[in-house]
């Protein structure tokens, strides 16, 4: 495994002694098991990064990364880490920070992927699936290039040498992909195996959601329309919509939606979200994507850029 270490850097210290040990070149880049580097963090105290192209530590610098961490400083003691799923079945391991205290758990989670990843981007957007899995976690911890503290002699740790797989990674930089295209509701073109192409689909799709949300008020009905509407055309979707949410007194609520239809970025993944609040794994299969995949969709779209 292949990463930057800085031995001046023992334990957390001040910034400005930080920035005047980065100023000269510092960092050496090591190929070590990941055992070997948990020992030089969690013992050694020795601060850690990802594998760097040169001395400066920054993102355009960024080669690869296959040691990923995540620090909780709030909403999880360590009690609670070890009973935790998730940590139990890919967890690499943990240590307690140098901040730690009894009545509050610093301690930072440690993840080690089946291979490197050679691409910042990825790099960034799985850090942003963990913090789906740990939502307490730090949120500023997502540089690529992150420097992250070792603890001289920490007595507080573990090593268990589980490893985050790929099919895992694929699962969560996924759902990071779709909350980014439903939050930032930015025109890309929907992945071919999520889109849903006939009337069949779309009623199906449309009975999950009633099934979970028998009674839609003003706002979602009028999104659900919209996003069916992109899928199958005003007609279509005014006769399946009233059908499954009668408009009652409100005769002409439907074809008033598709009068005011705003050319906005509302499509049939938005009602998979809306599932997804009441049940996060459905339809999960017709989004996931092998890590490989994900590394060409990646590449695809920045160089669209």
């Amino acid at each position: 495994m292949k990463l930057s270490i800085n031995t001046s850097i023992i334990s957390k210290i001040d910034k400005d002694l930080l920035k005047d040990i980065e100023s000269q070149p510092c960092w050496q880049s090591v190929d070590i098991a990941p055992e070997e580097a948990f020992e030089l963090i969690a013992t050694h105290g020795i601060a850690s990064t990802c594998e760097l192209r040169n001395n400066a530590r920054r993102e355009a610098n960024y080669v690869s990364r296959q040691l990923f961490m995540i620090d909780m400083d709030d909403g999880m003691t360590i009690p609670e880490l070890l009973a935790d799923p998730f940590y139990n079945a890919y967890g690499a391991g943990f240590y307690a920070t140098s901040s730690f205290t009894p009545e509050l758990h610093k301690f930072r989670i440690v993840f080690v992927t089946e291979q490197a990843i050679d691409s910042a981007r990825l790099s960034r957007l799985i850090i942003q699936g963990l913090r789906l899995i740990y939502p307490q976690s730090d949120a500023a911890c997502v540089d690529p290039a992150r420097l992250f503290y070792g603890n001289a002699a920490c007595i507080l740790k573990e090593y268990t040498g589980r490893v985050l797989p790929d099919e895992v990674i694929a699962a969560l930089v996924t759902e990071v992909m779709d909350k980014q295209e439903q939050r930032e509701a930015i025109a890309i073109r929907p992945l071919e195996d999520f889109k849903t192409k006939t009337a069949e689909d779309v009623i199906e799709l449309l009975r999950e959601l009633k099934r979970w949300t028998p009674d839609l008020s003003y706002a979602p009905r009028r999104d659900v329309t919209w996003a069916v509407a992109a899928s199958l055309g005003p007609a279509e979707t005014v006769s399946i919509m009233r059908n499954l949410w009668p408009d009652g007194n409100k005769t002409v609520e439907y074809e008033q939606f598709i009068h005011d239809h705003k050319r906005v970025a509302i499509t049939l993944g938005t009602i998979y979200h809306m599932i997804r609040q009441h049940d996060p794994t459905y339809g999960r299969a017709l989004r996931q994507l092998t890590l490989d995949q994900l590394k060409n969709k990646l590449q695809q779209t920045k160089e669209q850029k």
